[in-house]
């Protein structure tokens, strides 16, 4: 058994890591929705005039969803391309927006998410067992190895320790 003052120093980590990755986030996407509802723009989706080429009246602000979902698709480095910058100012406004949303925010959000990803992959690798001994009437031949060694979970206490190499 752990002792009760590692774990609470754990808990207490994992709850400060939680909240910093929502205020990181919170701010990321408000200055988003605060810049890009001002100063981008998109080509109306209900002008349908095709006699006259595209002027300055088929031209409308980004509203919150649409800088949500950029920010989003642009911190994940996907890029869709349906969204995208269109003066030279919000290019290198989405530049700043790529670097901090891939390098800061993120990885925060992958740090806090860690423990979750955690259990649940020793949740899908009970059940895999469970399911090979049901459909083959005997146990899985997989083993569950602790990589870093750290034995956080208390569910790889019924598995063996990594192998070291020499």
């Amino acid at each position: 058994m752990e002792d009760e003052e590692v774990v609470n120093r754990r808990t207490q980590r994992r709850r400060q890591t939680l909240i910093t990755a929502l205020l990181l986030a919170g701010g990321y996407y408000g200055m988003a929705v605060l810049y890009y509802t001002q100063r981008a723009r998109k080509k109306c989706a209900h002008f349908f005039n095709l006699t006259t080429s595209c002027s300055e009246s088929c031209w409308e602000h980004w509203n919150a969803a649409d800088a949500i979902y950029f920010a989003t698709v642009t911190m994940t480095t996907v890029g869709y391309g349906d969204l995208k910058p269109i003066t030279t100012e919000n290019m290198v406004v989405t530049l700043v927006f790529l670097i901090v949303g891939f390098i800061v925010v993120f990885s925060q959000i992958a740090q806090a998410l860690a423990p979750v990803y955690q259990t649940l992959e020793l949740w899908f690798f009970r059940f895999s067992e469970w399911s090979a001994r049901l459909i083959l009437g005997k146990r899985g031949e997989g083993k569950l190895v602790d990589l870093d060694g750290a034995r956080r979970s208390s569910l790889l206490s019924n598995y063996p320790p990594r192998p070291r190499t020499v």
